[in-house]
């Protein structure tokens, strides 16, 4: 996907605070999110979540945006399941345990977030020079 420069720099934003968040061994909702970033319609919110995934793979990192969740009920939007399993179909409970074992394998690779951040914004920009 291309993104504008003023989206790459909001991107870069974005990326660098969810990895700071997992880090923090917490979750964010689309709200918080869209509020922090400006982003005014939930679709804009959906697309930087799933660019954030599709980024994710890219890396062979887990998926950070199996820290996203609504406020109404605290968990991914229903988008979320192709994400985790691949397949809109799949049973609620399969996707809430894959869900569970995605956020603890984010919580667990971004334990050092100086590390994690070092050069980040270069590779972001690369990978977006590439799509």
């Amino acid at each position: 996907m291309k993104l504008t420069d003023v989206e790459l720099e909001r991107f870069i934003a974005f990326t660098r605070y969810m990895v700071i968040s997992a880090t923090e061994c917490r979750m964010i909702t689309y709200q918080e999110l869209m509020d922090i970033f400006g982003l005014s319609r939930i679709s804009q919110m959906g697309n930087f979540a799933g660019n954030l995934g599709t980024f994710c793979k890219s890396m062979k990192w887990p998926l950070l945006n199996s820290l996203i969740i609504n406020q109404t009920d605290y968990i991914p939007s229903d988008g979320y399941n192709e994400w985790i399993v691949g397949n809109t179909n799949t049973k609620s409970g399969e996707v809430t345990a894959e869900w569970g074992k995605e956020i603890v394998k984010c919580w667990k690779k971004f334990k050092n977030p100086k590390q994690k951040l070092k050069g980040l914004n270069k590779v972001i920009k690369d990978y977006f020079k590439e799509q």
